[in-house]
């Protein structure tokens, strides 16, 4: 493997630093740049990166569990809340004389700190249909193994261009997200999504101490 990365340090003895993924800890890595070579040192360490939930094709792909309460048919099925489809399929998230509460559950697989979410109502025909929206909601999480109250429950008394959007007081450590929505009799959500933040660990060939501004050339060897 071999690619150029443009670094800039070099000024007021600052120095710069890149970092090479998808390698094992015997790959050897080094940056060159005219007659000067640094080399890479394997390390590992925790970043937090942002988070939304995957684009889902299923209830329990690509990753994370989608579980609820009820739905209506195939083209209604939980997943279709997440699965990022274009305004005007029919596909959605639907419940029909099922009971007037009615919620769905995503499930991490992992801790996430939640910050917000975001409601989308159902779209068809050119207009978002506000006669199935929820009229409330209640978010629950799995803190700990215990699924808790985040919300209390929230009137949705308008929605900005077919949106919702909320953001919580404070930020939640969970495993898993649950959103309780009051419901008409016939109920259709176009889409969720969840917004946070979630800890990674990751591996990798760190090089350092680069203080020449410009175009270096790295390289990776197979141990």
């Amino acid at each position: 493997m071999s690619l150029s990365v443009k670094t800039q340090g070099g000024t007021g003895g600052m120095t710069a630093s890149i970092f090479v993924t998808g390698l094992t800890e015997t790959d050897t890595v080094t940056a060159t740049k005219g007659g000067k070579a640094v080399r890479g040192k394997w390390i590992t360490e925790e970043k937090i990166a942002s988070y939304s939930i995957p684009t889902m094709t299923s209830n329990t792909t690509p990753e994370g569990t989608v579980t609820a309460s009820a739905y209506r048919d195939d083209i209604s099925a939980p997943f279709h809340a997440f699965d990022h489809h274009e305004k005007g399929e029919l596909l959605r998230w639907a419940t029909y004389n099922q009971g007037l509460s009615q919620w769905i559950q995503y499930d991490f697989g992992k801790t996430v700190s939640i910050s917000s979410f975001e409601l989308e109502l159902f779209y068809y025909n050119g207009v978002y249909d506000t006669a199935c929206a929820p009229t409330a909601v209640k978010v629950q999480a799995v803190i700990d193994g215990v699924l808790e109250d985040v919300t209390e429950t929230i009137t949705i008394s308008s929605w900005d261009n077919g949106l919702f959007t909320y953001e919580l007081p404070n930020s939640v450590e969970a495993t898993a997200i649950r959103f309780v929505f009051t419901v008409p009799n016939d109920f259709k959500l176009g889409r969720i999504q969840v917004y946070g933040t979630v800890r990674e660990t990751v591996s990798g060939h760190e090089i350092t101490k680069i203080k020449d501004y410009g175009m270096w050339t790295v390289t990776a060897t197979n141990g």
